[in-house]
């Protein structure tokens, strides 16, 4: 018995909330955003020098294979 009210006060939880309007805040997302740039800026710059040592560091290898069909 005691599982069957838990099961029907989960149930309507689920009802309230799903009831319920999500509401995001897009100018406070915004201004978040804005406010770690800097540090956007700093991640974007070493990924950017770490693709380059390791672009520049892989040796470039070509494969050339002969291929006669007789």
């Amino acid at each position: 018995m005691i599982e069957q009210t838990s099961e029907k006060d989960i149930k309507q939880k689920q009802d309230n909330h799903n009831d319920e309007e999500i509401e995001i805040d897009w100018t406070e997302t915004l201004h978040k955003i804005i406010d770690i740039r800097k540090t956007i800026y700093k991640a974007a710059g070493i990924g950017l020098v770490i693709g380059i040592i390791v672009a520049i560091s892989i040796p470039q290898t070509i494969y050339s294979r002969n291929y006669s069909f007789s």
